[in-house]
């Protein structure tokens, strides 16, 4: 396993991880009308957004076929009054 930064090359591939977990992982928490319309647009835009903002990184997990099988999304806290700077905003890997 090769854990790295990810860049923009990378974020269809993080998107397929991103919907495809989503979908399968959420199927009891999210409304099932809202995860079967999910589709690369969901977040395409978010996460090209995060690699080019110097606040967030996202870093790839890739396996020995350099497959990405996983990401981590992460950057300065989104609100105010907690004990850390930073905040992990997602994370999710690969069925």
């Amino acid at each position: 396993m090769i854990i790295r930064s990810a860049s923009l090359k990378n974020v269809p591939s993080i998107v397929k991880v991103h919907v495809s977990s989503l979908k399968s992982s959420h199927r009891d928490i999210l409304p099932v009308e809202f995860l079967d319309r999910l589709d690369d647009d969901y977040s395409t835009g978010r996460f090209i957004n995060a690699l080019t903002r110097n606040d967030e990184k996202i870093f790839v997990a890739q396996d020995r076929k350099a497959w990405l099988v996983g990401f981590i999304w992460g950057g300065l806290a989104r609100g105010q009054g907690f004990k850390y700077k930073g905040e992990n905003y997602a994370k999710f890997q690969s069925f």
